[in-house]
């Protein structure tokens, strides 16, 4: 019995992992774009500076007598396996565009699908247009609109938007234009993996077949 209750354990958790959703907040305000992992219910905070540790002093170090350094051994030093010695590879070690795009079909439909199956919990898009002109704020305020409605269009033709907000304001006595931006974009974790499993295999088939046909030449 305690081997099944812990194949049971491992199951729920596993199951409990693939269904969690995970995805990524980004956040732009005043103090700059800002990035946080999503994985289930916890937030993981991503590129975060820790303030820098105050080093203790040094000793000072005694000088060591001058001298010349020692030459290295003369000989033939092959370059490394790999590009590692900085050189561009030729273009004849190029592979072919045909041999390429029998991928692109598989590879455009894996990314339409995992695009489908990506939900944007909220976004939030807040311009306050700063200028003393109120000719020129017209203006510039429906230019503005212009972008972003067309923008939107883009965007919710890709996406399935939960919550939406964008507003535009007019800040006769702002200095510059200020800009708060957040978009929050999750996915199941199970649904991507289905998606993976099935071009996946489709896309090693197509792999399969060009070094099947290779070999055969």
């Amino acid at each position: 019995m305690t081997a099944l209750y812990i194949l049971l354990a491992l199951a729920a958790l596993v199951a409990a992992v693939l269904l969690a959703p995970v995805g990524l907040r980004l956040r732009y305000d005043r103090e700059g774009l800002a990035a946080w992992a999503i994985l289930g219910p916890v937030r993981l905070g991503l590129g975060k500076k820790k303030p820098p540790k105050k080093k203790p002093p040094k000793p000072a170090k005694e000088k060591a007598p001058k001298g010349k350094a020692p030459k290295p051994p003369k000989g033939n030093h092959s370059a490394k396996p790999g590009g590692e010695s900085g050189d561009a590879p030729p273009p004849e070690s190029g592979g072919t565009l045909a041999g390429l795009k029998v991928y692109l079909p598989t590879a455009k439909a894996m990314l339409g699908a995992v695009r489908r199956r990506l939900t944007v919990r909220r976004l939030t898009l807040l311009v306050n247009l700063a200028g003393d002109d109120p000719c020129d704020l017209a203006v510039n305020y429906g230019r503005t609109w212009a972008a972003l409605g067309s923008g939107l269009a883009l965007l919710e033709g890709a996406f399935r938007i939960r919550q939406r907000r964008v507003e535009v304001a007019c800040d006769f006595a702002g200095e510059e234009t200020r800009i708060y931006g957040e978009l929050v974009i999750v996915a199941c974790p199970a649904r991507l993996l289905a998606v993976a499993i099935r071009y996946g295999w489709q896309l090693l088939k197509i792999y399969w077949n060009q070094k099947k046909g290779g070999a055969d030449a």
